[in-house]
């Protein structure tokens, strides 16, 4: 059986395993090259030109009467921010949400106990964290984020452990839950939102 300060080490090392892989697909997610000094210096070759026909020597071919129209794809909308400035003040709670948490987005699992809740804010970043206890296993648990955040437009991160990840340009959500225990399963959900 786990004691207090052993369960305590294993969801600070959840949070900082679930913090590395979100802190890493966000950089992934937001980093721009650099632009090339060459490339803002020389100018762009220009294009085709709109409604071009095939003659003789042209780069442009036939059209083919055979293919199936290139206009039946469906658009695929841009992600857009979950959050909006004024963003609220960096707080903690214990016992149950804070005020300002996203609970659209990351919402305690139903009958679960919310042991500790927080934000932190930084420019126009927002961080959050759930611990929570729940009587349902940590399969389960990672299920449920894992619907909820495949159904509100958020893709599956690449895997990193134990840790369930989503995320788009905007935001990076991860659940972590321990190994049941005798009160349940403590799990983890850690969140980066970015305002537009």
């Amino acid at each position: 059986m786990l004691t207090p300060h052993m369960r305590v080490a294993l969801v600070v090392t959840a949070v900082l395993v679930a913090s590395g892989a979100v802190l890493s697909g966000w950089l992934l997610l937001s980093a721009e090259p650099p632009a090339s000094p060459r490339t803002a210096t020389t100018a762009a070759a220009p294009g085709p030109v709109p409604g071009a026909t095939p003659e003789a020597g042209s780069e442009v071919l036939p059209p083919d009467e055979q293919a199936p129209p290139s206009d039946r794809l469906p658009a695929i909308a841009p992600a857009t921010p979950r959050i909006a400035a004024p963003l609220p003040e960096p707080a903690s709670a214990q016992g149950a949400l804070v005020e300002g948490y996203p609970a659209d987005l990351a919402a305690p699992l139903d009958g679960s106990d919310v042991l500790d809740s927080s934000l932190a804010v930084e420019g126009d970043v927002l961080q959050f964290t759930l611990i929570a206890r729940s009587d349902a296993s940590g399969s389960d648990i990672a299920a449920h984020y894992a619907e909820r955040w495949a159904a509100l437009g958020l893709a599956p991160a690449p895997e990193t452990g134990p840790a369930t990840s989503y995320r788009d340009a905007f935001s990076s959500v991860t659940v972590a839950a321990e190994a049941p225990s005798g009160t349940g399963t403590v799990y983890t959900v850690y969140g980066v939102l970015r305002a537009g």
